[in-house]
């Protein structure tokens, strides 16, 4: 019994220092393609997304790794041994809020904020050194929520718009990218 739940386990359990990008792409592009859950995207924006299926697909085997954890962020990092690209996976875990109106016996009104569950970011930043800087940004749950091709951003629009989710800044999050 035991032997069956470790074998489960390995199989099963993702591994955390690997390229989710792969798998975060593929779930996202069935949604956008497929008009999911009323998500829309124009047509430049779905081409623009073929742009990450070579960096998805790529074998990271001869790539120099490393991890950092800081704060909410967990930042991993693949540097190709020529130093032509850089790669870097940011997980970012932030809290949920609910915030709804609460009467006491009197009827004097009270804001009750309730922390929900976390939400799980992961923004990934491709640097090739000879082409434009690549940022796919996805919340798991939610998918894609844009990406960036050089200076032009795609954004995914939905017909619903969640609450009580504090997104990642970006700025902080290219700025530990940056960090070596």
């Amino acid at each position: 019994m035991i032997r069956l739940l470790l074998i489960y386990l390995l199989l099963f359990t993702p591994v955390a220092d690997t390229l989710q990008l792969k798998i975060d792409f593929e779930r996202d592009r069935r949604q956008i393609l497929g008009n999911q859950h009323g998500i829309l995207m124009d047509k430049e924006g779905k081409l623009g997304l073929r742009v990450f299926r070579k960096y998805a697909d790529m074998n990271l085997s001869g790539f120099k790794f490393s991890k950092v954890q800081s704060g909410q962020h967990t930042i991993i990092k693949w540097k190709a041994p020529q130093n032509n690209l850089e790669i870097c996976q940011i997980r970012s875990v932030t809290p949920s809020y609910t915030v709804y109106d609460q009467f006491d016996v009197d009827g004097n009104k009270q804001a009750v904020k309730e922390k929900g569950p976390n939400i799980v970011f992961y923004t990934y930043i491709i640097m090739p050194k000879d082409a434009d800087r690549l940022i796919y940004f996805t919340q798991r749950g939610e998918g894609l929520q844009h990406y960036t091709i050089g200076k032009k951003r795609f954004r995914v629009i939905r017909e619903a718009i969640p609450l009580g989710v504090k997104y990642p800044d970006e700025k902080e999050l290219l700025e530990l990218a940056a960090r070596d």
